[in-house]
């Protein structure tokens, strides 16, 4: 009996800067689960996009009309996205959001919206409204975003449902990563050497490493959660062995050998919850059309790129 079911098809788009992992996870598991228990977006297709402005990630959905769901791969904080507003420096936090989204709406006016999103005239604004119609055009299914802690800002994530004019709005309360898993035996494959599997569980790093399986399935793994890195190290007594601890803790794919491609978040950077594990889905956040506005939290603390 199935028990998975497809709810959608998308295109991901994947941002640069260290996230091209991305690119192969997709090519190797299509499938990207979603709150609903059981149910994955299909994701047949993952573009790498050119650059990181707003007006490229518009451009590439438009250009993808054919699907109706995207999945939008980036880095994020719990209040903004890694998603330059233009060529300079600004990005897409909560407040060009609700800039961009009133803008829309007329409760900002043409005049004012360069100035306010830090364009250099009025054209450059006419463009990205014009990208912005174009998507709203296209009546979204889902926007999956996978970028760290978005998820967290009930804020954020209105107008980004807002912005995308999607029936849904979904993204992590967690760290988020893609990445590699090589490995560490001998010519980064599986090895049964007794001695090669000594010195690796006698490492440093290694010390306290899961396992599954036993003699010739026999897997073995650690990850290592720094600030800003995660490092997943591995060893394998056979293909099959990598297979199962595949078919456990990644959706279904077409993974046979070689370097394991994964997709996980990490709640307190103290623990991996891959996107095949039983809980992945609960630190997932929806926000589907017609939510209300949240109220503004005045009682909330200054941050400090807020201060003068």
């Amino acid at each position: 009996m199935q028990l998975w079911e497809d709810v959608g098809v998308a295109t991901a788009l994947v941002l640069p800067k260290n996230l091209a992992a991305a690119v192969t996870y997709f090519g190797k598991f299509p499938r990207e689960p979603i709150k609903a228990v059981g149910q994955f977006v299909n994701v047949p297709k993952a573009l790498m996009a050119p650059n990181d402005q707003l007006a490229t990630v518009l451009g590439a959905i438009a250009g993808n009309a054919r699907d109706k769901d995207v999945v939008i791969v980036t880095h994020g904080t719990d209040t903004a996205l890694a998603i330059r507003l233009g060529p300079g420096p600004a990005g897409l936090g909560t407040d060009a959001l609700r800039d961009l989204v009133y803008g829309m709406d007329g409760r900002i006016s043409d005049a004012d919206m360069p100035g306010r999103l830090g364009f250099k005239d009025a054209a450059e604004w006419q463009r990205l409204k014009t990208l912005i119609r174009k998507v709203w055009a296209l009546n979204l299914g889902r926007v999956d975003l996978r970028a760290c802690e978005i998820g967290k800002s009930p804020t954020a994530m209105y107008f980004l449902q807002r912005l995308f004019n999607c029936d849904v709005c979904c993204a992590p309360r967690a760290f988020d990563v893609f990445g590699p898993i090589m490995l560490e035996g001998k010519d980064g494959g599986p090895t049964q050497d007794p001695q090669s599997w000594r010195r690796w569980r006698d490492q440093k790093e290694n010390r306290g490493a899961s396992s599954l399986g036993s003699g010739a399935t026999l897997f073995a793994w650690k990850a290592i959660i720094g600030s800003s890195t995660v490092e997943v190290r591995a060893m394998a007594a056979s293909w099959e062995a990598a297979r199962n601890w595949v078919a456990l803790h990644l959706p279904q794919g077409s993974y046979q050998s070689g370097t394991i491609y994964y997709h996980a978040l990490t709640p307190a950077k103290d623990r991996l919850v891959f996107a095949g594990d039983g809980d992945y889905r609960d630190w997932l956040v929806e926000t589907p059309k017609g939510t209300p506005e949240p109220k503004p939290d005045f009682k909330a603390p200054l941050r400090p790129d807020q201060l003068p």
